[in-house]
């Protein structure tokens, strides 16, 4: 009896660790990356004054309706992209993989000034599919996909990862029109 027992453990030990030795792998390197405050977050290299020929002038219902929130500049002034694309590049949520354990990957917002090439800020989140065996099941079998910086913000209630993102263009751009329509 005692020596079926052992046996059983011992399957359940082995399968336990086939199926999922990839999961607490990527959870050690995630916590890596997450901890290092120099790979996530949002960076500003650069601060730049953003005339008044970059700015659209929008309503309050149509800030709540139907603006990005990431192109927002003020409360009631987004970018116009047209405009801005002549001089800017700015990509969202571009995945840069890190491990295939995890799988673990960067999530990159940034803006880069086209006339000296210059990255003038960025937001970098990271991500952790937690397994292999989580994403061959679809389920958030162990927990399930994570990102970071973890938290949240107490008054947008955004999840840090998702609100260093939506901060980027008003972080790196200034308007001296602030409250001039």
């Amino acid at each position: 009896m005692k020596k079926r027992l052992w046996i059983l453990v011992s399957v359940i030990a082995v399968a336990y660790t086939a199926l999922r030795w990839d999961y607490h792998v990527s959870n050690y390197l995630f916590e890596k990356i997450c901890n290092d405050p120099e790979k996530v977050g949002l960076f500003v290299y650069e601060k730049v004054e953003l005339g008044s020929e970059y700015l659209k002038t929008v309503s309050e219902s149509e800030v709540s309706i139907s603006v990005d929130p990431r192109l927002l500049v003020e409360s009631n002034k987004i970018l116009d992209v047209e405009r801005f694309s002549k001089n800017f590049v700015y990509k969202q949520y571009e995945y840069l993989p890190i491990s295939s354990v995890g799988p673990i990957g960067f999530l990159q917002s940034y803006v880069i000034r086209k006339i000296d090439g210059k990255t003038l800020g960025k937001a970098v989140s990271a991500s952790n599919g937690k397994g292999w065996l989580a994403q061959w099941l679809g389920v958030n079998f162990g927990g399930g996909g994570i990102n970071c910086p973890l938290g949240a913000d107490r008054q947008t209630k955004y999840s840090y990862y998702r609100r260093d993102h939506e901060l980027l263009i008003r972080n790196i751009f200034l308007t001296k029109f602030k409250g001039v329509e």
